[in-house]
């Protein structure tokens, strides 16, 4: 019987009535070809295009982010999950109960108590266990960020996006399509004009990652990556 057969049954019956089917079908009519088989399946579409379709579409979707949290209430409007890249087979990363991050301005910053600390050109990203702390905050640090992580590795969410289109589009004459998607962009490049950053139009970190399918619906888009400012010493 037919691979794509047995996906089909997979996608629409429990696994336990999908066995039970597809083993009734290869005693009946083993060798004979799908449309044979399962005339009742298949004659329900117009077309084998049409029957492949349906099997795509209750397949894994590669976009990139994945359910809504139920963490702590500080990251309920972060995503549980996020992926680095809409490509298949990108990294996926967990949020890390018992952790958050706070940024500070100066990337030379003294931090007491920070598990490790992320430094860039923008500033220092500390990392903390426990829940977050008002006096962490009034230390000049912005409102606090979820950790996620995968094994040792920790990643912070910037809450820039970078988005490249097909070749050929330059991302300014999509600046609409993207804005309607609830982002705005910060920064084309120069030399690709088909990549740029972007940011949810709201400014908040939470709306640029829980937005990420609406960047995905635009047309001739080819990968999506939010901005992951990541460690390798989580303990």
């Amino acid at each position: 019987m037919s691979l794509l057969l047995v996906l089909w049954l997979q996608c629409q019956l429990p696994g336990s009535a999908t066995a039970s089917v597809a083993t009734d079908l290869m005693a009946v009519k083993p060798s004979l070809p799908l449309q044979l088989v399962t005339p009742v399946v298949y004659q329900a579409f117009s077309s084998e295009s049409e029957f492949v379709q349906s099997l795509l579409s209750c397949l894994p979707s590669t976009k990139p982010t994945v359910k809504q949290s139920d963490a702590s209430p500080e990251f309920s409007r972060y995503p549980e999950q996020i992926t680095a890249s809409s490509q298949p087979g990108a990294a996926i990363y967990e949020q890390r109960s018992g952790y958050y991050a706070i940024r500070l301005p100066d990337p030379e910053a003294e931090i007491e108590g920070a598990v490790t600390v992320i430094r860039d050109e923008k500033g220092a990203i500390a990392l903390f266990k426990g829940a977050p702390t008002v006096s962490r905050q009034r230390n000049g640090g912005e409102s606090p960020l979820p950790v996620y992580g995968d094994g040792d590795i920790a990643v912070v969410p910037t809450g820039e996006v970078f988005i490249r289109f097909e070749e050929g589009v330059d991302a300014r004459d999509r600046a609409a399509n993207i804005e309607a998607a609830g982002y705005s962009i910060t920064k084309v490049l120069d030399f690709a004009p088909q990549g740029a950053w972007v940011h949810a139009i709201s400014g908040e970190i939470a709306d640029s990652l829980q937005r990420l399918a609406q960047l995905e619906g635009l047309v001739g888009i080819e990968n999506i990556e939010p901005q992951l400012l990541m460690e390798r010493q989580l303990r």
